[in-house]
């Protein structure tokens, strides 16, 4: 779930459904410690050596707490280990936990030239001074208002060799993701602020086409003009990968009568995607990454569904409240999708079929309970296209659905009968 933190308009509730009840795959991770001082934590540094993650980026320690680790360090007193990542395809190291406290001995040791904001926080400036430790009393004696260079020469030795513990991992397997990375992201990151599922994507599949398709859509104008102000913790962003990869399964299909929503959004940003019809820890699922063709196409379709949409307003996509809910918002996107593509003409009284489409019970069966279901994820896009645009996709979309089992006997009407039993609340055969 996302944190409820900060006011929003979406329904956070619902962003990552309720149904995320997939158990996480057993995972084969080497680990290993090691033992790294001060001196060559600066050296590695300077020469590049660490991935910092989007979202770890920005220094957020105040001048006050970067000084009391120094001290902590200088006292001899332990400290918290960090965690590294390291990964096949590039030698750097990733900072999966630990930034603040690395980028403090950087600072330090480095004399690197900072400015100290309202005297409080800390930022990178060629026209600052070199770090120095607070002036107060809650500093010993011995260090307070001192830079590296100042200090009697036996500390920074000490200083220097000082080790820093670094919990060292990599993946084994599965051989074809970084979903442990994932795992850890969420498990251990210690910052004040808690990422959530979203910003620990943007962190760890940073450098995939996906993620820069997503960026490049969230900060497309059609977009912003109608969603609003960038979203602080990339609602917004999650809300375009929801679509993306709902309209993915959509076309090519799910093995499970489940959609574990939070692990196919990972594989997608990842690109794995489109082998998500095989089992996806199979390590023969090899990373199929989405051609560039695709790729621009899947930003014309969503570009080109904001500027059908975007006159009526976001309230097309709340629910009962005054939020956007995003089964709603996939369902209709996705349906708007595929009746362009089908050469459907948009109703000129789509407002008024959307209204209808909300209060229809088989819809809210599908978009409100256990919304992660296969046969409900189908449901609200056939509901949505049936009703906003008279289309029927079965034949030529869910041709792949007809052979499982979960979904009964759907030789004839594959809507009626998936709509009928959703509506009545029966299980599907």
């Amino acid at each position: 779930m996302l944190q409820e933190n900060y006011d929003s308009d979406i329904d956070k509730n619902n962003l990552m459904d309720e149904e995320e009840t997939e158990k996480s795959p057993h995972y084969d991770v080497m680990t290993w410690g090691s033992d790294i001082p001060c001196r060559e934590i600066c050296t590695r540094w300077q020469n590049d050596q660490y991935k910092i993650p989007t979202m770890q980026r920005q220094f957020v320690w105040t001048h006050d707490m970067a000084s009391k680790y120094i001290e902590t360090l200088l006292l001899g007193l332990p400290s918290p280990s960090v965690f590294l990542a390291a990964t096949k395809d590039d030698p750097k190291l990733i900072i999966v936990d630990g930034l603040q406290r690395l980028k403090t001995i950087y600072y330090f040791l480095s004399k690197k030239k900072v400015l100290i904001k309202n005297k409080k926080y800390i930022s990178d400036d060629e026209n600052g001074k070199p770090f120095r430790i607070i002036n107060n009393k809650s500093i010993d004696e011995r260090w307070r208002g001192k830079s590296f260079e100042e200090l009697e020469s036996n500390d920074r030795d000490r200083l220097e060799l000082t080790n820093i513990t670094a919990i060292m991992f990599r993946q084994v397997m599965p051989q074809n993701n970084k979903d442990s990375l994932y795992e850890i992201f969420e498990r251990i990151n210690t910052s004040g602020i808690a990422l959530n599922p979203q910003e620990i994507r943007n962190c760890i599949y940073d450098e995939t086409p996906v993620h820069n398709l997503l960026a490049d859509l969230n900060y497309s104008k059609k977009w912003r003009n109608f969603f609003g102000d960038i979203s602080p913790r990339m609602e917004d962003k999650e809300l375009i990968l929801r679509y993306l990869s709902i309209l993915n399964l959509f076309e090519n299909g799910f093995e499970k009568k489940s959609v574990p929503l939070k692990s196919y959004l990972n594989h997608f940003m990842d690109d794995t995607t489109p082998m998500l019809g095989k089992d996806i820890n199979d390590k023969n699922n090899k990373k199929h990454a989405f051609s560039d063709e695709k790729l621009n196409m899947f930003k014309e379709e969503f570009i080109r569904n904001i500027e059908v949409l975007s006159p009526f307003g976001q309230d097309i996509f709340y629910g009962k409240g005054t939020k956007i809910r995003p089964p709603v918002f996939d369902a209709i996107m996705v349906a708007t999708t595929i009746a362009i593509r089908e050469g459907v003409s948009i109703p000129h009284n789509i407002e008024n079929l959307i209204k209808e489409l909300k209060e229809d019970v088989a819809f809210n069966t599908c978009a409100l309970i256990r919304t992660t279901e296969i046969r409900k994820v189908l449901g609200r896009i056939i509901r949505s296209l049936y009703i906003l645009y008279n289309y029927n996709p079965i034949e030529k979309y869910l041709e792949w659905a007809k052979d499982k089992e979960y979904y009964g006997d759907i030789s004839g009407d594959m809507e009626s009968i998936i709509c009928a039993e959703i509506a009545s609340g029966s299980k599907m055969k």
